[in-house]
């Protein structure tokens, strides 16, 4: 079985990832806004449920809270640029909330490979925008996150470590179920229950840098038990939970 091998670098709220590997990953969002460039290989891409073939020279711009999705028969390599917190938001004003791809003319691979000489993230942002807002489609539609979606969203995360379900979010905004997991999934492009997880998931990433025991977080987090919570981590993240924890201890 081939395994995705990582190596990460971080710069305050930007995080480089270079991965060499077979990987599958399930429809998810993220809260950061994400810039992946293929480097060798080919694979299925889904974008918001769109599904292509993508190829090495592909740059895919994902902005946040847009779904995406891999699928590869064989090895390829990629590199990813996830930025968080206030630099997201910076980006988030010159680039719109679209997600969408474009052939690398050279700027993305270069930028990649002197990401270690970048010593403060607004530098390293202005690069990124100045690359990437020139390719901004202009017939994008920019998402709005509606309030509704908001508050769920908001609610989820205060309560990622209490045995909550749809119903729950749904009464505390006072909206049925059903329509709250539509409007839901209209803008965030996944249910709320894959939000959950995902939120789940996050929280288990931070207690694995604590340290802290896989069958404590599996039980604070609400899976079923570690087993489960292991699964859940590699149908997601693509990775074991195991390799994960032997990046943290190299980086």
């Amino acid at each position: 079985m081939n395994k995705n091998r990582l190596s990460i670098r971080k710069l305050k709220n930007c995080e480089h990832i270079a991965g060499k590997g077979l990987v599958n990953l399930k429809p998810h969002t993220h809260k950061s806004f994400t810039v992946v460039f293929i480097e060798k290989g080919s694979l299925f891409v889904s974008l918001n449920y769109n599904e292509r073939l993508v190829s090495s020279g592909t740059v895919i711009v994902l902005p946040p809270n847009n779904a995406i999705s891999m699928s590869a028969k064989r090895e390829y390599e990629y590199h990813s640029l996830s930025v968080h917190e206030q630099m997201c938001e910076k980006l988030c004003k010159y680039i719109e909330n679209e997600p969408f791809v474009f052939i690398d003319d050279g700027r993305i691979a270069d930028f990649f490979r002197i990401y270690d000489s970048f010593t403060d993230e607004d530098s390293l942002t202005d690069f990124v925008i100045g690359i990437i807002g020139e390719k901004t489609p202009s017939s994008t539609t920019i998402l709005q996150n509606g309030n509704l979606v908001f508050l769920a969203a908001r609610f989820i995360e205060n309560h990622v470590k209490d045995e909550i379900c749809v119903k729950d979010v749904a009464d505390s905004l006072k909206v049925s179920s059903g329509y709250l997991s539509r409007i839901f999934k209209r803008i965030m492009h996944i249910t709320p229950k894959q939000y959950l997880i995902q939120c789940r998931l996050r929280e288990a990433k931070k207690e694995f840098e604590k340290e802290s025991s896989d069958i404590d977080i599996a039980y604070d987090l609400g899976f079923a038990s570690q087993s489960h919570m292991c699964t859940v981590f590699k149908g997601y993240m693509g990775i074991s939970v195991g390799d994960y924890k032997d990046i943290l201890k190299n980086r």
